[in-house]
């Protein structure tokens, strides 16, 4: 089996709703984390909250892809 990367789900996501397509107030892509980074489990959400987080870990998921974003303005 293939090893997926978090960078080959930004993507597959990029050609499904390309990023350059997002408007100049949204915040999409990867906020944190490492790009070359094994893929162990995806959790889908809108947002990320405590209970998301417990889901990932306990399903051992190391992806969390949320609709919105966990940092929304810059830092």
């Amino acid at each position: 089996m293939r090893m997926m990367t978090v960078r080959g789900v930004l993507d597959w996501i990029d050609g499904v709703a390309p990023f350059a397509a997002q408007e100049d107030f949204d915040n999409a892509g990867l906020l944190t984390g490492t790009p070359d980074r094994e893929v162990t489990g995806v959790v889908v959400c809108l947002d990320v909250t405590d209970a998301v987080i417990e889901e990932a870990m306990g399903l051992s998921a190391n992806l969390v892809i949320a609709h919105h974003p966990l940092i929304f303005a810059p830092l």
